[in-house]
């Protein structure tokens, strides 16, 4: 069942590259595994991983097996834990859920909600494995829901990595919540908002617990309900202190900094230091690993690896000091003009990707790195293990969004930050 959600997988097109090929395990001379699409042709075998990653290589370097079967690392995950907690269910779930394996996420995250309903991870996850199940549906294919583990002859070495190579739905609405702006917002009324069932008058009821005005007023629930998502989201961004609360709500849509990076920055990643023979090769180079597959879940991830990726207390992209700190924009200097201990190591054949700091595309990734929010990256609390001993280090803080907790008494702010309940 678990191989056959894998397959339903590859077939309606969340993965990309080649042409589809049977799903198989390659193992390398020096013991390493892959799991994916394999195709054969000449001397050559290409795997396709569910990253959307393809790796080729000579055929009589590899060994090709049949895939394995990962319900013996499930079932050996499962004897781990008390069968009554909840939370551990929930991690069995996420371990699924990165490897693919959407059967038994649904199951594991449907046992944690039996045992604490209302549990707020557990709901999330749950949701994202149904939206995707919905998603296979409408695309004809059907993955059906298992409901005993199913003993097998091995644990599956290489869809669990590949998986978790990249950030997952939650992990992205947990970075578009902490890098939009509160402009954004309200310039955009149109922005796709979804609030977990019971968020909002969870808030209100919070509110008016801790004698905040208006919020006390007996009617504040419903006056509260009858503002736009947009006014709401501004409130509870500006008003609860919880981060809590703001890990119940989904933004949609992609804000202002991934639609430029998507067309400013990664495009020429991509033909530069993301290429294969360099930072994109399967475990990148010199410590740092970036994704070439086109994806939302790839995306992300290269953003959160360039924003949390540090080497000597230098990172990538550094908010406070841009244009002379940022290893992103140092890196892509000639090495004549990048700043003394920040530019790239000598690599014979490697062209720079800015011509100088005058340059167009300097200027575009020195706007965009200036755009972000705060001085600092923020501390998303994204349950990512980054793959091939890549080190992320979050100097960030908690809440970009702390504003007074106290009403004043006049009239509401223009950015929503607050409390008077008028439309």
């Amino acid at each position: 069942m678990i191989r056959k959600t894998l397959l339903v997988l590859l077939s309606v097109g969340l993965v990309c590259g080649l042409a589809v090929g049977a799903v198989k395990t390659i193992v390398l001379k020096d013991g390493s595994t892959y799991t994916g699409e394999v195709t054969e042709s000449g001397g050559a075998c290409q795997i396709k991983l569910p990253t959307g990653e393809v790796i080729s290589y000579p055929k009589d370097k590899v060994t090709v097996s049949a895939a394995a079967d990962p319900t013996v690392e499930y079932n050996a995950r499962l004897g781990k834990i008390d069968p009554k907690d909840a939370d551990g269910h929930t991690d069995i779930g996420v371990w699924a859920q990165h490897g693919g394996y959407l059967d038994l996420a649904y199951k594991e995250y449907s046992e944690a909600l039996k045992l604490n309903p209302g549990d707020a991870r557990a709901t999330l996850r749950l949701q994202q494995v149904k939206d995707i199940l919905d998603a296979l549906a409408k695309a004809g294919s059907k993955v059906e829901i298992t409901t005993k583990p199913v003993p097998g002859p091995g644990p599956a070495p290489g869809p669990e990595v590949a998986q978790a190579n990249l950030i997952d739905d939650e992990d992205i609405y947990k970075i578009r919540m902490f890098e939009i702006r509160k402009r954004e917002i309200r310039e955009n009324p149109g922005i796709a908002i979804a609030f977990d069932k019971t968020v909002r008058a969870d808030f209100v009821k919070k509110m008016r617990e801790t004698g905040i005005e208006p919020y006390t007023n007996k009617n504040a629930e419903n006056i509260f309900m009858s503002l736009n998502r947009t006014d709401q989201l501004l409130r509870i961004m500006g008003n609860s202190g919880d981060q809590g609360f703001l890990d119940r709500i989904r933004i949609k849509t992609d804000p202002e900094f991934m639609r430029i990076y998507r067309r400013d920055i990664a495009p020429q990643l991509r033909t530069s230091c993301a290429q294969d023979g360099c930072h994109g090769a399967p475990q990148g180079k010199g410590g740092f690993k970036l994704f070439t597959t086109k994806s939302d879940r790839a995306d992300y991830t290269n953003f959160l690896i360039l924003g949390l990726w540090a080497r000597d207390g230098k990172y990538m992209i550094d908010r406070q000091n841009p244009e002379k700190d940022s290893l992103l924009l140092q890196h892509g200097l000639p090495l004549e003009l990048a700043k003394a201990g920040h530019g790239h190591p000598k690599v014979q054949g490697r062209l720079p990707l800015f011509r100088g700091t005058s340059a167009d595309n300097y200027q575009k990734f020195l706007s965009w790195i200036k755009s972000l929010a705060g001085d600092v990256p923020p501390a998303y609390r994204t349950e990512y293990q980054p793959p091939v001993g890549l080190q992320l280090n979050s100097k960030g803080v908690d809440f970009l969004h702390e504003e007074p907790t106290s009403a004043p008494a006049s009239k509401p702010a223009d950015d929503g930050s607050k409390d008077s309940l008028d439309k």
